[in-house]
């Protein structure tokens, strides 16, 4: 007799071997097995399954594999039955099916949309579309866990639709084309609150927006211009994303085209007396990063974004901020216009909302 906790364990692995050796042409849009009539005599637990995934009894993940895991470890044996293999097959297509209709439905149904992915996906190891689909709701769905009212995200105030969109976008590899594809059209749907809303935002907010793709309306001012080639900073923020974690986001603005590859110096000030040497009063960290799309790569004329995590527990209120050639000997610094440094220093307000 296998154990429940160990079939739970296994049944990610289970559930791919038996979809792979399984395919049939089926309509996803029927039930995956005629349980009325039952006409394989499959167990009562089978046939209960089958009914409580298509009467909704069952909703998420951990409920469908809790159960998956009961069924198989009273009925082994089905494991190898041929014929409930192709009922396992068609019930993939199925989950997939019912993913799909979750997602259309809008917010409220991402997370449901989730599960069934992820359940799908075991159906269909070899299919890259649903293995995408199943990793791109699978981004928003650790996302709810930091959000709880993330499915209400249509009734909730824009600051707040705002915070869940720069979370996604910041933190998750796929974040930027979910929000491109799923969120971005909530956010917008009511154009003249949104026209409102822009008016009142941080440049940073603004900026954020721009590189999105939900507005086409950059900040109209540089908090920084560096020359040879011609860039801007046009908005700085530092937000805390958990204890001791912070996340920094420098929106740039090249005029020209990036030929090399550019470094970001980023330099957090601190009042910390044990950081000063015997040989000078240099009091800062630095945070100095490669930005994830190579400044090679940065459109002239488009408005883009450096950010990068920080492992830093106090606030952020004094910055120096440049661009540098580390491949060049010795380094080379972008000069900042106006200044007397290869930085440009910055005053953040003292929430760390960013500048305007």
């Amino acid at each position: 007799m296998i154990s429940k906790p160990s079939m739970i364990a296994r049944l990610p692995a289970a559930l791919a071997v038996i979809f792979a050796l399984s395919g049939c042409g089926y309509d996803p849009a029927d039930p995956p097995y005629d349980t009325a009539n039952n006409p394989e005599n499959y167990p009562r637990a089978a046939i209960q399954l089958l009914d409580n995934l298509e009467n909704d009894r069952l909703g998420t993940f951990e409920e469908i594999a809790e159960a998956f895991a009961s069924l198989y470890t009273e009925n082994s044996s089905l494991l190898d039955n041929e014929n409930w293999k192709i009922v396992i097959d068609r019930l993939g297509q199925r989950l997939k099916y019912r993913a799909d209709e979750e997602a259309e439905s809008g917010v409220e149904g991402y997370t449901r949309a989730a599960d069934f992915y992820a359940l799908g996906s075991f159906a269909c190891p070899e299919d890259t579309d649903l293995q995408h689909l199943n990793e791109l709701f699978a981004a928003w769905k650790r996302q709810e866990a930091r959000f709880p009212n993330a499915s209400r995200m249509a009734s909730l105030a824009f600051q707040d639709r705002l915070d869940i969109l720069r979370s996604l976008y910041f933190t998750e590899l796929l974040g930027p084309e979910f929000i491109g594809e799923h969120l971005a059209p909530h956010l917008v749907e009511n154009r003249a609150e949104f026209t409102r809303a822009l008016a009142g935002l941080s440049a940073a907010d603004r900026a954020f927006l721009c590189v999105t793709g939900l507005t086409d309306t950059r900040p109209d001012t540089a908090l920084a211009e560096f020359s040879e080639p011609k860039i801007d900073l046009v908005a700085v923020r530092v937000l805390p994303l958990e204890e001791n974690i912070q996340l920094a986001e420098l929106y740039f603005y090249p005029h020209e085209s990036v030929q090399s590859d550019l470094s970001v110096a980023l330099r957090v000030h601190t009042v910390d007396s044990s950081l000063r040497s015997p040989a000078d009063d240099l009091r800062f960290i630095p945070f100095d990063f490669d930005p994830e799309m190579a400044t090679s790569d940065w459109a002239a004329g488009h408005l883009t974004v450096a950010h990068r995590t920080m492992f830093y527990s106090n606030p952020v209120t004094d910055v120096s901020i440049g661009l540098m050639d580390r491949n060049s000997e010795p380094v080379r610094y972008l000069t900042p216009e106006g200044g007397d440094d290869r930085l440009a220093r910055l005053s953040l307000p003292s929430e760390g909302a960013g500048t305007d």
